[in-house]
């Protein structure tokens, strides 16, 4: 899909255009920034800034607010190519721009700041395989000639094309393996915790069940898989070099052993810019995992590397090495990838590191990473023989959940005189404020060591003999004649070295052009593999071709995966594959969990598609996930990976998302990028819960659920922030009901209700009941916007568990968006101090995993939003909600949210929302349309008569397919809604705000159920006295259903007015029976705890809804206590092809 760049293209512009793009290689976009009037500022949302609640400032239409200091609102747009376009820049020409009012600039703030030229950023994307270009400019400025401050009204951005290198899209997909080795044969899956040489007997092969112990093969790798796409990682599990003791037979039987070098899940690499070897943890696995089988042919051994003849130009005698010291025991905000060791703040804390053969005049290198919560500032010392180094922290605001929760710096600290056994003292000074808390990251130490072996085995490197053309002389001592040496630098092609020994010097020579890895060890002591899985079973995920949807299940969820799939399979006539994270892991990431696996199976198919229609649409996960990825405990809710951010001590800049693995093209990684499919979780812990979610699903895609409730569309808008949020709620109501005029919309508005003050504090108990109402009655979206938190929704709880868990509504699921802080945080879980760990379920799980009801879905948040962006991902949202496809098919949820956060901006708040449900699912849209024909006997086209108080009225129509072909098979119901003019409701002003006034159609003429015979339908109804008589169109609603489809329509532009003629003077009132719970109900009778009140009645001109006139709506009470009435209009519905 290309964005809408421009609504209106003013003739300015036109002319413009056309004169720059004569004689040009480059590419011309008109663009018009939609200003708000600038006589009326906005004020500052309380959730933007808690520290200057009075701020206001200049936005516009789509306006985002990435600096939270400036307020500066940014303009951001995104082109979509056919070509790949390389350009060698942009160029921003001004069309328009206009002065800021001075009563305006004494308003607003941190107008200084802003420079003399608008400033733009702008990158590249891909987006299943277009070329994406955003960009993001503050259309302000202080001109440079007027000195004066001036927004940017209209401009053209142009492409500057380099050229001759334009070119289609790549249509040929990247080569990847068809077949895992997997695919066949015996697999023992083995585990280690630690770097070095481990061994296997004879024995042992023949314990395992390998057929064949002579011919072993030894398969994996270790640490954990970058983020990034265009860091390269080999297709499939690789296979390790192995080295065979056959004794003296030199035929492999009893006694004999294989050796091979296993790497644990940690990594270190060199950091050339602080110059110290820093070790990258492993975030998901405590083990890195081997494979061994004898099934796949000959394998792999380790050779003797050829003797350099060459003679070096270094000889080396040291080498670096180096220690890493952290305890992961508590996340601070429970968010993000990091985590930290408490400590004591009152005492010192002493940490060893030791290291034979310390080269004493060498430097000794110290990173330390720590981090302190206090209201002022305070520092750390680090000391170690004579020397100290002081950590300062800066403070933080404890009262506020949006700053820091803690400060954090590292220090990175050199001193020579380091002994074999160094102790790092740690203490902390807290400058007066005694409630502060401290934390330890982590602590590094590298050193210079003679390269003197030591222990069984020794690993050792040098970066100082690293050079161009270097060729290094290794001099080893205390090497013994048993004593190997292996270059490990490439684990999968490990040669041994050949050295010669002088006195008591082993000495070898090898090229280091590049960073050398090698280990020494004697014949004597090795470590054992522990044996993890006894057989794996055969797979290959490499043979998947092709997918429209792919579900990563855990594998206790699997039965319930594979029926889920059967019913796409058979429902949407799409292809589906099923797969565990465990088969993932195993052909992506070695056995290891890791979140790139998933990502990287999903990249394998992505990239191998060539056309169109065969990338993959939808990623579901199938299984709940936590922060704690790397937790075990059986309580831990970790079924399914997690993305986390880096960040885990600012609440506004941390997130979870799952976006991370629909993240596929080359460029991409990490949160950056642009989401290629639609990705969905289902975050259940147990059968029952999985069991749940397919009834609802498959119950959903049924014609059981086909009913009025379909063409409902609920918006909720908390009364915070200057009614900034019922505002937006209002904006995206008025903008359905403009285009889409066939859904019904109800608002729902918080300031339009009495608010109550309750020990807890204030309350809306009509809004709770209102809400409760909507679920029940049923709408296909409920949108809210406002504030909340994973326990419910508004400071006034106008949801709440205990309102969700009375839901049922099985039948008439909605989907939930909800533009709030946290409703959805699937991954909380809380960790006691003695390690117990139990789930934390939030207010949006509880809607998804309601098994009586609740909603099919929540697009959701997960952390702290912001609320102007919220509202851009919303009206995005929204955009393409109703769109249809190529094949004019509605697109699935999964689409509407992939598109939806690729226009959203490039910040993080979107991925803060996250889709809990299907992604493969389409919402119970109406498939057919319903036309009508005639009103009162007049071709509605030509002639639209008025409905009038007291008149009777007769409606003809018929049904449609898409193609605007009439449905003569469609037998069934036809539910017509004939609504008053629209009113105008002024909200209360409860919290002290400016009351804010809106439209609503709430006032209901005629509720019906009609039969439709052969695509056709006719009824007729009583218009009654109570209409509003105001000037003003009504409305009718339609929807319809058979057995096998439903329709919607809608007819708008209904005059409603005066009366009619030749009426008759009706004084009777209807006849009412009246029951309990069903119509066997007798008086004095016995019911349930919770009665459902059932009225049947009757009156020869129908029954009046409106509810315009003083005591004229339906209404019930409870033992003659008129405080306990009940108004009943909105559940009235008529006999079927009856008014009356």
């Amino acid at each position: 899909m290309k964005f809408r760049y421009i609504n209106i293209i003013v003739p300015l512009i036109i002319f413009f255009l056309l004169k720059l793009q004569a004689g040009s290689q480059g590419i011309f976009i008109g663009f018009h920034v939609p200003w708000h009037n600038v006589t009326c500022l906005e004020k500052l949302p309380v959730n933007y800034n808690t520290h200057n609640k009075n701020t206001y400032y200049l936005t516009f239409n789509g306006a985002t607010f990435p600096d939270q200091q400036t307020m500066f609102p940014h303009y951001e747009n995104s082109i979509t190519y056919n070509k790949i376009i390389k350009e060698s820049g942009i160029r921003l020409h001004i069309l328009k721009t206009e002065p800021i009012p001075p009563e305006a600039l004494n308003k607003i703030k941190n107008l200084e700041q802003l420079p003399v030229n608008f400033q733009i950023n702008y990158n590249n994307y891909k987006q299943r395989k277009k070329q994406i270009n955003h960009f993001d400019l503050i259309p302000l400025r202080i001109n440079p000639t007027s000195g004066k401050v001036e927004k940017l009204v209209d401009f053209v951005l142009e492409i500057v094309k380099t050229p001759g290198i334009n070119k289609s899209i790549a249509k040929k997909g990247i080569k990847y393996s068809n077949q895992s080795v997997f695919n066949s044969g015996k697999w023992v899956k083995l585990k280690i915790n630690k770097d070095g040489i481990y061994k296997l007997t004879y024995e042992n092969l023949l314990e395992m069940g390998i057929s064949d112990p002579s011919d072993p093969r030894i398969f994996g790798r270790g640490g954990m898989l970058p983020e990034e796409n265009t860091i390269k990682t080999p297709d499939d599990i690789q296979e390790n070099a192995i080295w065979m003791n056959k004794g003296d037979d030199q035929e492999f039987g009893p006694g004999d052993y294989i050796l091979f070098y296993g790497k644990g899940p940690d990594t270190w690499s060199y950091d050339e810019s602080n110059s110290i070897f820093s070790c990258n943890p492993h975030l998901y696995s405590r083990y890195s995992y081997y494979y061994v089988t004898s099934d796949a042919g000959t394998g792999k051994r380790i050779t003797m590397d050829m003797e350099i003849t060459d003679s070096p130009n270094i000889t080396t005698t040291q080498f670096d090495d180096y220690l890493f010291y952290e305890e992961n025991i508590v996340n601070l905000i429970k968010s993000g990838k990091e985590w930290f060791e408490p400590i004591d703040s009152k005492s010192t804390h002493a940490f060893p590191f030791h290291f034979p053969n310390t080269i004493i005049s060498s430097l000794c290198k110290v990173k330390i990473r720590v981090l302190a919560r206090s209201q002022v500032s305070s520092n750390f010392t680090l000391a170690t023989t004579g020397i100290t180094n002081t950590i300062d922290i800066g403070p933080v605001n404890i009262w506020s959940y949006t700053s820091d929760y803690a400060k954090a710096n590292t220090l990175i600290s050199s001193f020579t005189g380091s002994p074999d056994d160094l102790i790092l003292n740690l203490s902390y000074e807290n400058n007066g404020y005694s409630e502060a808390k401290t934390w330890l990251d982590y602590i590094e130490v590298n050193v210079r060591r003679e390269l003197k072996m030591s222990g069984a085995q020794m690993h050792f490197r040098d970066v100082n003999s690293v050079g161009p053309g270097n060729i290094t002389l290794m001099k080893l001592k205390n090497a013994t004649p048993n004593t190997r040496i292996w270059d490990i630098s490439d684990i999968h092609n490990i040669k041994q070295i050949p050295y010669n020994t002088a006195g008591d010097e082993t000495e070898f020579a090898i090229i280091t052009d590049s960073l050398k890895e090698f280990i020494a060890f004697n014949d004597e002591v090795f470590y054992i593999p522990e044996i993890s899985q006894q057989s794996v079973d055969n797979q290959n995920l490499h043979g998947i071709t092709q997918a429209d949807m792919v579900i990563v299940t855990h594998n206790n969820f699997i039965n319930q995966a594979e029926e889920l799939a059967r019913i796409h399979r058979d429902h949407d006539d799409i292809t589906v594959s099923v797969v565990t994270p465990e088969q993932v892991y195993n052909e992506f990431s070695s056995g290891s969990p890791d979140v790139s696996a998933i990502r990287n199976f999903m990249k394998m198919l992505y990239d191998r598609a060539v056309i169109e229609k065969d990338i993959p649409k939808y990623l579901l996960l199938f299984g709940d996930g936590s922060y704690d990825n790397l937790s075990d405990h059986e309580e831990n809710t970790a079924y399914i990976l997690t993305y986390q951010s880096k960040n885990s001590l600012t609440p506004t800049q941390s997130f979870v998302t799952d976006d991370f693995f629909g993240l596929l093209d080359e460029d991409e990684g990490g949160s950056n990028g642009l989401v290629d499919i639609g990705i969905g979780r289902l975050p259940v812990t147990t059968t029952e819960e999985a069991e749940t979610m397919i009834d609802k699903i498959k119950n959903y895609m049924s014609s059981e659920t086909f009913g009025p409730w379909r063409n409902n569309i609920c918006f909720i808008g908390d009364d915070e922030d200057n009614n900034l949020h019922m505002k937006d709620a209002n904006i995206l109501a008025n903008s359905i009901d403009t285009a889409y005029p066939s859904f019904q919309i109800r608002k729902i508005f918080l300031d339009a209700f009495p608010q109550s003050t309750t020990p807890q504090g204030e309350s809306y108990p009509e809004v709770n009941s209102a809400i409760n109402n909507q679920v029940m009655s049923g709408s296909l979206i409920v949108n809210y916007i406002g504030h909340g938190n994973e326990r419910g929704l508004a400071h006034e709880r106008i949801l709440e568990t205990s309102d969700i868990l009375s839901w049922k509504n099985f039948n008439k699921l909605p989907l939930f968006i909800t533009a709030t802080c946290e409703f959805s945080r699937f991954d909380d879980i809380e960790k006691e101090a003695n390690g117990e760990i139990t789930k934390k379920i939030s207010a949006g799980e509880l809607v998804l995993l309601n098994p009586d009801g609740g909603g099919i879905g929540l697009l959701s948040t997960t952390r702290l939003v912001y609320s102007s962006p919220n509202f851009i991902l919303n009206r995005n949202f929204f955009k393409f909600a109703f769109e249809k496809d190529n094949d004019q098919k509605p697109l699935r949820i999964g689409d509407v949210l992939r598109l939806t956060k690729n226009i959203s901006g490039s910040g993080i708040n979107k991925r803060n929302f996250t889709l809990l449900g299907d992604p493969a699912l389409t919402l119970g849209y109406p498939k057919q349309f319903v036309v009508t024909d005639s009103l009162n006997g007049f071709d509605i086209i030509t002639h639209i008569d008025t409905l009038k108080a007291l008149g009777k009225v007769t409606i003809s129509g018929h049904l449609e397919d898409i193609s605007g072909q009439s449905i003569e098979s469609f037998n069934g119901i036809i539910y017509p809604s004939v609504f008053d003019k629209p009113l105008t409701v002024t909200t209360l002003g409860n919290d002290g705000d400016n009351p804010m006034e809106y439209k609503t159609r709430e006032n209901p003429i005629y509720k019906g159920k009609v039969s439709i015979s052969q695509g056709k339908f006719t009824f007729s109804f009583f218009v009654p006295k109570d209409i509003s008589y105001g000037t003003g169109f009504g409305k009718i609603f339609y929807y319809a259903q058979s057995d096998l489809s439903d329709a919607s329509g809608n007819v708008t532009q209904i005059p409603v007015n005066g009366f009619a003629g030749g009426f008759i003077n009706d004084n009777t009132g209807p006849v009412i029976n009246l029951y309990m719970n069903d119509s066997s109900f007798r008086n004095g009778g016995i019911t349930d705890e919770s009665p459902v009140l059932l009225a049947y009645i009757h009156d020869q001109q129908g029954v009046n809804t409106v509810g315009n006139g003083i005591g004229h709506d339906i209404t019930a009470y409870i033992d003659n206590d008129q405080s306990t009435m009940m108004i009943l209009n909105d559940y009235y519905e008529a006999d079927l092809d009856s008014y009356m």
